[in-house]
């Protein structure tokens, strides 16, 4: 990755490239697995808006999406300080909006663009 963002910026020294790699304690011979992401972006977006979201207006009729949301909040106690973000962002630009195209690719575009728009950032930073 460092070097494909040393590339996107014009070159990379190998002075430069070897210092990162020392400092972040990085191994350019491991490939990064983009399981860890698939499995923290895709499957709770499955869970709460494939799975669960469709089945909750038999109890919340209009108001599923909203209910959905506040679920979805609920599921991420273990991090406490993202539940604000994860109420309002997620309520209203994700699950109202996989709720009204029936789709649940709309929560997994969105929260998959915020992590590579995050790494870019942070990598482009640090590089």
């Amino acid at each position: 990755m460092i070097d494909l963002l040393g590339t996107l910026r014009g070159g990379l020294d190998r002075k430069r490239r070897a210092d990162l790699l020392e400092r972040f304690q990085l191994d350019p011979t491991k490939r990064v697995a983009p399981t860890r992401t698939v499995k923290e972006a895709g499957l709770p977006k499955l869970l709460f808006r494939g799975f669960l979201l469709p089945r909750m207006n038999g109890v919340f009729k209009r108001k599923d999406w909203l209910a959905n949301g506040l679920l979805f909040a609920g599921y991420h106690l273990h991090v406490p300080w993202v539940i604000p973000g994860t109420l309002l962002v997620d309520t209203f630009a994700v699950a109202y909006p996989a709720k009204r195209y029936r789709s649940a690719w709309i929560g997994i575009a969105v929260h998959s663009a915020q992590s590579v728009f995050l790494g870019v950032l942070i990598l482009t930073l640090v590089v």
